[in-house]
C-alpha cells in the first residue's frame, strides 16, 4: 500500500445550501466509491476505486468531516466497482472490489483497526460492476451478489462461514445488468434481487424462495432508455417498497410502486440534468421522508428531489458537483446531524464532499 498526493474533494451538505467543498487525494481514474464506518468509530469513512491505477483509496474521517490521508491498497486489472460489508463475521467491515479488466472480484479482510490484508482474488467470467452483501440463507453470515455486466449474468456467492466464498451459482439476464440491490419486496422475509438490465430498457426482479434460490425473472419497463442505476425504498408511506429507476440516456428517473407481492406499477418521472451517472437516497431535509438526489455527469451538478410523502417529488434544486461528477453518497461526515454530500469527481481525480451549513 502507499500514499499519494493527488486531489480528493469532499463536499459537506443547511438544509438548501452547501459549504465549499474541501480537496482529499485518490488514485488515477477514480471509478466508484463506497462509504461505511471502516474502523468501528462510529464515523463514516470513504473508500475509492481507481480505475487506472489498480488500486482503491481508503480515507478515514478524523471526526470532524475532515479525513486522514489516503491509504492505497493494489487491486486487479481496472477496479470499477466496489462495497463494504463484513464478510468473515468479525464485526468489522471489509471491502468488495470488482474488476473489469481482470474479469475478477477482491475481497480485503480488515485487520480490525481499518487496514487491509490483502486482496483475495475470485475469477468470474465478465467484469463485476454493482455488489450486495447480505444474508441470502440465514446462516448468520453474509453472502455476495454481483452484476456481470458483459456475460449477461447475475453471481450469487454463498460465504463459506469463514469470509471465502465457493464457485458461484449463475441466474442468466437480459442484456447488460448493472446496478443490483437486494430487499424483500413481497413480505416473505426473505431479500429479493432487483437490476437494471442497461440494453433491455426494463429491470428484472427475482424473487427469493428459500435458502437463496432465485429461479424465475420478471421484468418490467424503465419507461426509458438505458436504466443505469435503482434505488428502492417506500416512497409514499404504505409500508410497501417501491423503485426509482434512472434512464441515463433519456435524463429521466421513473418511480414505480410496488404492490406488496413483488410486482410494480408506473406512478410517474421527472426529468433530470443531461448523462445522470447514479441516484443516491437520503432524507434531506429531516421530514422523515425518503428524498433522492441525482449526480449528473453531462453538466457536473447533483440535484436534490424533496419527497412529499406520496411518491411525488417536488423543489428540485441543484448544486455545482465539480469537472466530471461520476459517482456519490451521502452520510454525517461531520457529526452535526445534518447528511452530508460525497461526490466521485474524474477531473480531480478524487472526492469532493459538500457539507450542509
Amino acid at each position: 500500500m502507499n500514499c499519494s498526493n493527488q486531489r480528493l474533494i469532499i463536499i459537506i451538505g443547511c438544509n438548501k445550501t452547501f459549504l465549499d467543498s474541501v480537496a482529499y487525494g485518490a488514485g488515477s481514474s477514480p471509478s466508484s466509491l463506497a462509504v461505511g464506518d471502516i474502523n468501528n468509530d462510529g464515523k463514516p469513512d470513504v473508500v475509492v476505486a481507481n480505475f487506472m491505477s489498480n488500486d482503491i483509496s481508503v480515507l478515514q474521517n478524523a471526526g470532524d468531516g475532515t479525513f486522514l490521508s489516503e491509504v492505497r491498497y493494489t487491486a486487479q486489472t481496472y477496479p470499477i466497482s466496489l462495497a463494504i460489508g463484513d464478510i468473515n463475521g468479525d464485526n468489522v467491515s471489509d471491502i468488495i472490489v470488482g474488476h473489469q479488466g481482470a474479469d475478477s472480484f477482491s475481497v480485503f479482510i480488515n485487520t480490525g483497526n481499518g487496514t487491509f490484508l490483502p486482496q483475495i482474488a475470485y475469477p468470474i467470467n465478465s467484469g463485476a460492476t454493482s455488489f450486495g452483501i447480505v444474508d441470502l440463507n440465514n446462516d448468520d453470515h453474509n453472502d455476495l451478489v454481483l452484476t456481470a455486466t458483459g456475460a449477461n449474468n447475475i453471481f450469487v456467492f454463498f460465504n463459506q462461514g469463514d469470509g471465502t466464498f465457493g464457485n458461484g451459482t449463475i441466474y442468466p439476464t437480459a442484456l447488460r445488468p448493472s446496478s443490483i440491490v437486494i430487499v424483500d419486496v413481497n413480505n416473505d422475509n426473505l431479500y429479493d434481487l432487483l437490476y437494471t438490465h442497461q440494453w433491455g430498457d426494463n429491470i428484472g426482479v427475482r424473487l427469493n424462495t428459500g435458502n437463496g434460490n432465485f429461479p424465475s425473472q420478471s421484468t418490467y419497463s424503465s419507461y426509458g432508455p438505458v436504466p443505469s442505476s435503482l434505488i428502492v425504498t417506500d416512497v409514499n408511506n404504505d409500508t410497501e417498497q417501491d423503485v426509482i429507476v434512472m434512464n441515463t440516456n433519456s435524463a429521466t428517473f421513473v418511480v414505480l410502486l410496488g404492490v406488496g407481492d413483488g410486482s410494480f406499477y408506473y406512478w410517474g418521472n421527472y426529468s433530470t440534468d443531461s448523462s445522470p451517472k447514479v441516484l443516491i437516497l437520503s432524507d434531506m431535509n429531516n421530514d422523515n421522508k425518503p428524498d433522492i438526489i441525482v449526480c449528473s455527469q453531462g453538466t457536473s451538478l447533483f440535484t436534490i428531489y424533496l419527497n412529499t410523502g406520496d411518491g411525488t417529488f417536488y423543489n428540485q434544486t441543484s448544486y455545482p458537483a465539480g469537472s466530471v461528477a461520476i459517482s456519490g453518497g451521502v452520510s454525517d461526515f461531520n457529526a452535526d446531524t445534518k447528511p452530508d454530500v460525497v461526490i466521485l469527481d474524474l477531473g480531480v481525480q478524487g472526492i469532493r464532499i459538500f457539507e450542509q451549513c
